[in-house]
């Protein structure tokens, strides 16, 4: 098979995010990917993958400024 060269290997380490941007429970998790972007994604077994999607390939954003409040409504 043709190698393409280097410049088409995808970063698969740019596709994650920093850690400090993620809420997670259970069945959840929240990334806070910047002020007006966020990923809320669902699963019955909680286990998430932090592959690239059509949308956003690139995860590696700088960590914005949010706050977290929990309440007791479930």
């Amino acid at each position: 098979m043709y190698n393409l060269g280097e410049q088409f290997k995808f970063k698969t380490e740019e596709a994650k995010v920093n850690p400090k941007s993620v809420i997670q429970g259970n069945k959840y998790r929240i990334t806070i990917l910047t002020e007006n972007l966020i990923r809320f994604e669902y699963n019955k077994s909680g286990n998430f993958n932090d592959l690239p999607t059509e949308k956003v390939w690139f995860r590696s954003f700088s960590v914005p400024e949010f706050s977290i409040r929990e309440d007791d409504i479930f």
